[in-house]
């Protein structure tokens, strides 16, 4: 029988939990599902990311450890898709346009961010300059620099690794997301090459996923089935 896997990666600050009843419904169709704990999230007693340990990991940490872990999941699998929600997403793209997949899933992931975040991340570019050569990027111990890579590093620098992506590819977005800006669903749906790909729509909930909502999950994971032609077993 074949072994169907799905690697997925949470968003940033959030840990597996975001992607838990999706697992749910996946596993309950075959389809067995990896979702690591990036570095730096999680680390709280009680599951929760601290700022202290997220902002003090650098972003290379992240994609390395997924890398890794995907790499570790791939042997056990005779077909794989991967995939991910926010910049979750992001690290996906640079796994499917390394790494032949079979299928690539992005959960609101960002091309674009939203006008106000923008504005941040300018700010942050500013800020940087004025600090840097006295102390390194450190502004009352945040690292401006860690926060300027997410962007340079997950968002600009994944525009052109699209046109590497050759394989199926199933796009979630909100119409109302806050963080990223709707036109990225658009820009990665036009880039990727592979003719196989489609946007699916939401306008009820703003970025991510709602994780305390079976209905949302039961949803994405039902068009995740639909879009790769996986028989849907149990409903």
């Amino acid at each position: 029988m074949e072994k169907i896997g799905a690697f997925l990666i949470h968003g940033i600050t959030k840990t597996p939990k975001e992607l838990e009843k999706i697992s749910f419904f996946l596993n309950k169709n075959g389809i067995k599902t990896c979702c690591p704990l990036l570095p730096g999230h999680g680390t709280g007693k009680n599951g929760e990311t601290y700022f202290q340990d997220f902002w003090s990991t650098p972003t290379k940490k992240w994609i390395r450890y997924a890398e890794k872990e995907f790499l570790k999941f791939r042997k056990k699998c005779d077909k794989i898709y991967v995939g991910g929600v926010s910049l979750g997403g992001n690290i996906s793209i640079k796994l499917a346009s390394k790494y032949k997949v079979d299928g690539l899933i992005l959960i609101g992931t960002p091309i674009f961010l939203s006008k106000i975040l923008s504005i941040a991340y300018s700010t942050a570019k500013i800020i940087l300059k004025i600090i840097n050569k006295k102390n390194k990027g450190i502004f009352h111990g945040l690292p401006i620099k860690n926060i300027l890579e997410i962007k340079d590093s997950l968002i600009d620098g994944n525009k052109k690794e699209l046109k590497k992506i050759n394989c199926p590819t199933l796009i979630f977005q909100s119409k109302k997301d806050d963080i990223t800006n709707p036109k990225s669903a658009l820009y990665i749906f036009k880039k990727i090459p592979n003719k196989n790909k489609k946007i699916i729509w939401f306008d009820h909930y703003t970025h991510g996923i709602n994780v305390n909502s079976k209905k949302d999950s039961k949803i994405i994971a039902h068009e995740i089935l639909q879009f790769f032609k996986i028989r849907e077993t149990i409903g």
